[in-house]
């Protein structure tokens, strides 16, 4: 339709190898729309890559979301899975967040399994921090600022073995910090649950926060 030919025009235009379509938040009432736009796209963009966004299914028993799994991947050249983080406040007002939780990983690829082929799937990481006080997400921090956090006198660094992540807790202000984020290790334990499945490919949520990773080269091999 129109809309497919839009994007289409913007990537021949841009000179782009394709494009990445993600589209959060959808319900049944949009599954035939989307599969709907994503034929057209695969009709128009010939030869250029379409790689859709999808949110995985997860263990809390929410209601379905709006992808026809099979269906869309018949279409895209890959369905990038996007896992939601577990959100828990501890007893202290600490909250538990730890991007790409192992169980939430497992849980959204064994539902797609028998879907959709696991070489068709990428698992988006998110290569950023995500930083808490008092319950509340306050901001976002690179890989340099998390580095930089590390080395201060008010940082305490801990690391979660039910989440295979580390955190830290940050002093420095009126209220405790709390950050949760990925380092080389933490990925390649999100990689391998991946691989699990036939998933050998990762889509980083950052690039430019991938080269302060120690042990990034844990993940070579991957696409």
């Amino acid at each position: 339709g129109t809309t497919a030919s839009l994007l289409a025009d913007a990537v021949t235009a841009g000179d782009y190898d394709g494009l990445f379509l993600d589209l959060t938040g959808l319900g049944l009432k949009q599954m035939r729309d989307l599969t709907s736009l994503t034929q057209s796209l695969d009709s128009v963009l010939g030869d250029k890559l379409l790689y859709l966004g999808v949110e995985g299914l997860v263990w809390d028993g929410e209601a379905y979301n709006g992808y026809d799994y099979a269906a869309l991947a018949q279409e895209a050249d890959k369905l990038v899975v996007r896992v939601p983080a577990v959100q828990e406040e501890t007893g202290d007002g600490l909250v538990v967040a730890p991007p790409e939780p192992l169980e939430e990983i497992y849980y959204a690829l064994s539902k797609l399994k028998g879907q959709v082929d696991g070489g068709k799937l990428s698992l988006l990481l998110t290569t950023t921090g995500t930083a808490w006080t008092d319950g509340r997400q306050e901001s976002s921090l690179s890989a340099a600022q998390i580095q930089e956090l590390r080395g201060s006198l008010f940082a305490e660094e801990y690391y979660s073995s039910r989440y295979a992540c580390p955190y830290l807790t940050d002093a420095s202000g009126e209220k405790l910090r709390v950050v949760w984020y990925l380092d080389g290790e933490a990925a390649a334990q999100r990689a391998r649950m991946a691989a699990f499945f036939g998933v050998d490919s990762l889509c980083l949520s950052d690039l430019s926060s991938v080269a302060a990773w120690e042990d990034y080269n844990l993940l070579e091999g991957l696409k």
